[in-house]
């Protein structure tokens, strides 16, 4: 990865059913690249690992021609403006290293399968600190015995002969708590 870039980061999540439904906070832990804490993101050691440029004066650009102002990033520094003399110990020169993020991020109500959370600014950061974002890819898991089909919630539920027969009314765990469920008259297998 080129640390002069930042990079959107997609992180795949499963969710319980009862957090699609209702909404509320999920707490999201995961790995990023961002400047390095040792130097900085300049990819020397502290104090004595970079220099001035001497081909573009720290300016990072270089002329094209005589009496031209267009300019171009200087090519012996990148258009850094220094160059790295001592590789940092800790990112050996890269100017980036791995962190651990942890971000609570508020999940909508209502969110399907494959639902997609963008969290801007959260994602690998370039040396300079500025971050791609954060796709959060999110997978519905079912829950108190629930299987999901697309925005639909089943479950299947014995009923006695005499329940099916006449009717009645029954006492179910839903998502959010329990419910109670009105089985009419007559009903068949498999009914919905």
């Amino acid at each position: 990865a080129d640390a002069r870039r930042s990079e959107a980061l997609e992180l795949h999540r499963i969710i319980p059913v009862t957090l699609a439904l209702s909404g509320g906070l999920l707490e999201l832990d995961y790995t990023r690249r961002g400047p390095c804490p040792r130097c900085a993101g300049r990819g020397g050691e502290p104090d004595e690992g970079t220099r001035l440029c001497g081909d573009c004066h720290g300016l990072g650009r270089s002329h094209l021609g005589m009496g031209q102002g267009a300019a171009r990033p200087c090519p012996a520094c990148g258009g850094e403006g220094w160059r790295v003399i001592v590789p940092c110990r800790q990112c050996h020169g890269a100017g980036v290293a791995q962190r651990r993020e942890r971000l609570k991020v508020r999940v909508p109500a209502g969110v399907h399968e494959q639902s997609r959370v963008v969290l801007r600014g959260k994602g690998h950061a370039d040396r300079r600190g500025e971050g791609g974002d954060v796709v959060l890819i999110l997978s519905v898991a079912g829950g108190a015995g629930f299987e999901r089909r697309g925005r639909d919630l089943f479950k299947v539920i014995p009923v006695s002969i005499v329940e099916a027969t006449l009717g009645g009314v029954i006492d179910i765990t839903g998502p959010r708590g329990p419910l109670s469920l009105t089985i009419p008259a007559g009903c068949d297998s498999g009914q919905r």
